[in-house]
């Protein structure tokens, strides 16, 4: 049925995918320089050494379930050294500068094929390292565009100087005069307050509105208020992060610990604090940061509930009123045709078989899953009462309606016309409840609804015309439903 409960629990699922995850770890990996920049940057790594700064840390402890920490990157093309991997994370490479001892250049395509990235950055922060965009471009062309994979153009500052930060790269983008194929920009920040990252992070996409944003380090600059101001700070950057179609993922810094990121770079620890390190000297996540980083925002909660909780009410009302619709059929039109009784009762059946299979998700959701935010994504009968059941039910009527149709028109073109429409949104509800159920694709099922909804406004304005046809009773009854 193409009922308001089935609306809203499709905007679940959309408001699901379109919530997925976007936060990732900024891992160092080798010693970092203890000159950070003046402006806006706390370090250019300088891989010189061979020490490995967060061996001892495992990235899967951010890893939750919950989906929102989903990437990794440690300004290398190499996985980061760890206790467990990627932690089950995307890994991300990065080819941070035009050639490098510890990630050559030249073995970039055999790494990333080997690893199977899906996402690269580039440069890192060359506005302030003496790379000229026209430089930078040539290299880009050279080297990144090759890869079939999505990319991100050189990562720079939030420098305001002349020939800096969104300045060199504008620059760049004009000296790549349309060769450098690209999916994100890749912006850096450190600051001082809110409304002033806020600010520069839409300032960066209204500049350059064709890319989406990567956010690859952002933090408070050494605040006066220690760890308490940076986890403040990082409340309101991430719930509104995650509000902005247009930011795809952000790398709070650090993943590390204060131990760490002092022994290895103390300029960076000076220039940011430790406040914002996402691991305690322990080992185990910092006990300030860990909620904020893995569990969903209270606004994304919202949008996972609400339309769920409207969608459960409005389906139990109506399904009420097709009961007494069906039992006045039953004991007025006794006479009405066998085919007409047996359509109208399995119909119902269904309607009352998927009405079962809603509230058996809603159990699930706010009754065993109460307070498990975890359980608020988990996918359950969805895929089967919203698109296949919905389509299953508007399919029959469309046809019973295509069926009404030839009857009074004789037009064999509309009525193959109105069983294909049918039929296609029926194919694509199947569609749909495969990649709800079996795939995390869920925004396929806008397909399968834009396909119904078209198609049933079709004939519903045919039907409209030819309302004095017979069998207008199961037209009225599965209207009040559809």
């Amino acid at each position: 049925m193409f009922s308001i409960r089935a609306l809203a629990l499709s905007l679940a699922l959309f408001t699901t995918a379109a919530s997925a995850g976007k936060r990732g770890l900024a891992w160092p990996f080798c010693t970092l320089s203890s000159s950070p920049s003046s402006v806006s940057t706390p370090h250019e790594p300088d891989f010189s050494s061979t020490s490995t700064d967060n061996a001892p840390l495992d990235p899967g402890v951010l890893n939750n379930g919950q989906g929102q920490v989903v990437a990794i990157y440690d300004w290398e093309t190499f996985a980061p050294p760890s206790t467990n991997g990627n932690g089950g994370l995307g890994f991300i490479g990065t080819q941070r500068c035009m050639d490098c001892d510890s990630s050559p250049v030249a073995q970039l395509r055999a790494r990333q094929a080997q690893q199977g990235w899906a996402t690269v950055f580039s440069l890192n922060e060359p506005d302030q390292a003496g790379i000229s965009p026209s430089a930078a471009a040539d290299w880009y062309v050279q080297w990144i565009n090759p890869l079939a994979i999505k990319k991100a153009l050189p990562a720079i500052t939030s420098s305001t100087s002349p020939g800096q930060g969104l300045d060199w790269l504008n620059s760049m983008i004009n000296a790549c005069a349309g060769r450098c194929f690209a999916d994100y920009i890749n912006l850096h920040w450190y600051g001082n307050s809110f409304p002033e990252f806020q600010n520069y992070i839409t300032g960066a996409h209204n500049r350059f509105p064709q890319f989406n944003v990567v956010i690859s380090e952002f933090a408070l600059q050494n605040p006066s208020g220690g760890q308490s101001a940076q986890v403040a700070f990082f409340r309101q950057a991430f719930a509104w992060l995650d509000a902005q179609p247009w930011v795809i993922l952000y790398f709070p810094f650090v993943a590390t610990s204060p131990a760490l990121l002092q022994a290895n770079d103390p300029g960076a620890a000076s220039f940011v604090g430790t406040g914002s390190t996402l691991y305690n000297n322990n080992g185990l996540p910092s006990a300030s940061l860990i909620d904020l980083i893995v569990n969903m925002g209270e606004g994304e909660i919202v949008w996972l509930t609400i339309p769920r909780l409207l969608g459960f009410a409005w389906n139990w009302g109506l399904m009420g009123t097709l009961t007494v619709q069906v039992y006045v059929y039953h004991i007025s039109f006794q006479g009405d045709r066998v085919t007409f009784k047996a359509l109208v009762y399995a119909l119902y059946l269904l309607e009352w078989a998927q009405t079962l299979l809603a509230t058996y998700d809603a159990v699930h959701w706010f009754g065993y899953g109460w307070g498990n935010k975890k359980m608020l994504k988990q996918i359950y009968t969805e895929f089967l009462d919203v698109p296949v059941f919905t389509s299953t039910i508007g399919a029959a009527v469309q046809i019973f309606f295509g069926w009404r149709i030839f009857t009074l028109s004789h037009s064999k073109v509309l009525f193959g016309f109105i069983i294909l429409m049918a039929l296609i949104q029926l194919t694509g509800a199947a569609v749909a409840g495969y990649y709800v159920g079996c795939s995390t694709a869920h925004l396929k099922i806008d397909i399968h609804t834009s396909v119904k909804f078209t198609s049933f406004a079709l004939i519903q304005w045919k039907v409209m015309i030819s309302w004095d046809s017979p069998g207008q009773l199961v037209s009225d009854l599965e209207l009040q439903r559809q």
